[in-house]
């Protein structure tokens, strides 16, 4: 199977996936990164235009802990699932581009390591130092190769993995992708649901209040 052949992955369009819908969970986490690069974005140029406010420092905190915590866990799941129901493969391109694909993470993981504590000066108490231009690049370099490295993976990678996997295995990957993220994380996915269907009942005043002031400094910025 070719890179340029695809099959569209099943639920798509369901708003809100569960663990037994594991590729719709990966894709959700695709959208959830691009809102974290592109939120990202917005904040280094604001920082660069208005300097540090109140906004810029809560904005600096919410992609801090995406990037610690929810990208970390993806990563894992295309490691231990995704990748290796691939590498039985005779597709030499699709090999090629998994090996890739295996290559950008540890790319990623490294411009993390070097934006990260940008980002906790970011999120701290001012005075913060002014936008330098190695961060500006590192920025720029590690939201563009994400957005590749994910729109390879949505276009080629999981449907070729889905359809080499069977009910077993997608049934342990699902199980595995729930344990993975059982305490906070999981209530970070729950709180992300709840905001992707609307008020809910079972939404505490806190965390109600957490996602509101996520979408406030969304339009801040």
């Amino acid at each position: 199977m070719g890179l340029g052949v695809t099959t569209p992955l099943p639920g798509f369009a369901d708003a809100s996936p569960t663990f037994a819908q594991p590729f719709d969970m990966l894709l959700a986490c695709h959208a959830r990164t691009r809102r974290s690069l592109h939120l990202l974005d917005r904040l280094r140029k604001r920082i660069d235009q208005h300097g540090h406010d109140a906004h810029t420092r809560e904005a600096a905190g919410d992609v801090l802990r995406y990037f610690r915590k929810a990208a970390p866990l993806h990563h894992e799941d295309e490691e231990r699932h995704v990748f290796p129901a691939l590498h039985d493969s005779t597709d030499s391109e699709l090999n090629l581009a998994v090996d890739g694909l295996q290559a950008d993470h540890a790319r990623l993981e490294a411009l993390w390591r070097a934006i990260e504590p940008v980002l906790r000066d970011w999120a701290g108490e001012p005075p913060q130092a002014p936008v330098e231009p190695v961060t500006h690049t590192r920025i720029a370099e590690f939201a563009q190769r994400y957005f590749t490295h994910m729109a390879l993976e949505e276009v080629a990678i999981f449907p070729t993995a889905l359809a080499h996997m069977n009910e077993q295995s997608l049934s342990a990957m699902s199980a595995d992708m729930e344990r993975r993220r059982v305490g906070p994380a999981a209530e970070i996915i729950k709180g992300a649901r709840r905001a992707a269907t609307g008020p809910n009942s079972s939404e505490t005043p806190a965390m109600r209040t957490s996602r509101r002031g996520y979408l406030r400094r969304r339009r801040v910025l």
